[in-house]
């Protein structure tokens, strides 16, 4: 962990094994997903959680070859989903379906989380110094979702932002989002420093941008 002061401006600041923690592995998390939404609509649940699964291979799949994306949106794999469901299971509402699966999923998610208290008391500390703080995550659900994970483990208000790179369609893992984010925003990188726990994407690609880096990790 960072001890020492930190010498910039601006914060960008990864988000899972991060700030925030899983217990679960994420292949638990769409299982437990699917097995409650196929309740709620009668559908096998091996149903939602193979086609969610192989919608998005195939999506991710072609992304890597068009756009060096490695995620597709959870809200477009899962209206391809509903689509893939109706053909087999009548009367399946999109607008209904579309609704209960983002919030269970926000649930199941929401269940499995937990603070990096070190990482929290340093941003904590930080903001208190006048910093600009930004979660910037490579994650397939949208900006809406990371800030009601936030907002349980009450430390959403440490954010002065949220740029989850399904949004833009551009990830750090490429340096895309940084150069987005640094463009779009007028951000000098000399100003900014990125923490987080992935050695290529939190580290290495922020430094191809010329962003000060720190790997960050969990001692729990």
């Amino acid at each position: 962990m960072i001890e020492e002061k930190i010498d910039k401006k601006i914060i960008f600041v990864d988000c899972f094994n991060t700030v925030i923690i899983r217990n679960k592995k994420n292949k638990e998390i769409l299982r437990s997903w699917a097995e409650i939404l196929g309740q709620k609509y009668n559908i096998p649940w091996q149903d939602i959680y193979k086609g969610y699964k192989k919608l998005n291979f195939n999506l991710c799949f072609k992304k890597i070859f068009t756009k060096l994306v490695l995620q597709e949106h959870f809200e477009v794999v899962l209206e391809k989903l509903h689509q893939k469901l109706q053909k087999k299971y009548n009367e399946l509402p999109k607008t209904d379906f579309m609704q209960s699966a983002k919030e269970i999923y926000i649930g199941q998610e929401m269940n499995s989380h937990m603070a990096n208290m070190d990482i929290v008391n340093l941003l904590t500390r930080e903001k208190k110094n006048g910093k600009k703080i930004y979660l910037v995550s490579d994650f397939y659900c949208p900006k809406e979702f990371l800030r009601n994970w936030l907002s349980h483990l009450q430390i959403a208000d440490l954010f002065d932002d949220i740029f989850s790179s399904c949004d833009f369609d551009k990830e750090k893992s490429t340096t895309k989002l940084y150069r987005h984010l640094l463009k779009t925003f007028e951000i000098n990188p000399n100003d900014v420093i990125m923490l987080g726990d992935n050695g290529w994407s939190d580290v290495l690609m922020a430094k191809m941008c010329k962003i000060k880096a720190k790997k960050i990790t969990f001692r729990g």
